[in-house]
């Protein structure tokens, strides 16, 4: 009851607040002014199933997928998973698909290239795959969890490069932050210097990708991006105990 609650509030305050103005994830000007930021389009068309932006697009976006020719799975039991997608991304040369299953149980992973050492229920996490080349693994905690005090974050890797992934939940021009509870988006970085944001808050969504990065970690990044703008809403569905 007192998790419903908690949830609930914070859910109110969001619509009260977006009643007056639209918010927007936090992105410094100095990453802006080293970035490409790209618009999000085709989000909330489940029947195109299609998403884009900037140069990328995402094709044959769907959701209950098993396994495939040109991958192995990641899960050992598919089940453990509330909902599962996956897409397909041609950009630079380059082809990936891409498999998500959501609030995963953490003893259904497949290791691989993860290195996780606790218990966790509301997993998100999944594959890259690039045709004819590197395989990305990655995992992020708490997508569904509202309380400030439980960061949602999470990394990927190829076993050599690895991306982490921190939750953002301040809105632009917010001080101070108004809504702690709320998830804005998410940051990438490698070796702490930042390379990648998403916003995933609202309907529509966006993108920021640091110029001048190599070719393939580029791609990963706009795949992970598209990854938490496709991922399916269970924040009702997971215990948010704190």
């Amino acid at each position: 009851m007192k998790t419903n609650l908690f949830y609930l509030l914070s859910l109110c305050a969001l619509v009260s607040l977006s009643n007056c103005t639209t918010l927007h994830i936090y992105v410094g000007d100095s990453f802006r002014n080293q970035a490409n930021e790209y618009a999000v389009s085709g989000r909330q068309n489940a029947f195109k199933r299609e998403m884009s932006f900037g140069k990328f697009h995402f094709t044959n976006v769907k959701k209950g997928w098993v396994t495939s020719n040109s991958s192995v799975l990641f899960f050992k039991k598919q089940d453990n998973a509330k909902s599962k997608l996956s897409f397909k991304l041609k950009a630079g040369g380059l082809e990936t698909e891409t498999f998500c299953a959501a609030q995963a149980q953490m003893k259904s992973l497949v290791f691989g290239r993860l290195q996780i050492y606790e218990d966790m229920n509301d997993v998100y996490s999944g594959m890259i795959q690039f045709k004819d080349g590197a395989t990305w693994d990655f995992f992020i905690k708490n997508t569904n969890n509202l309380h400030w005090n439980n960061p949602s974050m999470g990394y990927a890797t190829d076993g050599t490069t690895r991306i982490d992934i921190q939750d953002v939940r301040k809105a632009d021009g917010e001080t101070p932050r108004l809504l702690p509870s709320t998830i804005f988006g998410y940051t990438f970085s490698i070796d702490r210097e930042q390379v990648a944001v998403v916003e995933t808050i609202g309907n529509k969504g966006n993108v920021w990708i640091k110029k001048g990065l190599d070719k393939e970690i580029e791609i990963t990044l706009a795949n992970l991006s598209a990854a938490l703008l496709l991922r399916p809403d269970l924040s009702q569905n997971v215990d948010n105990r704190f």
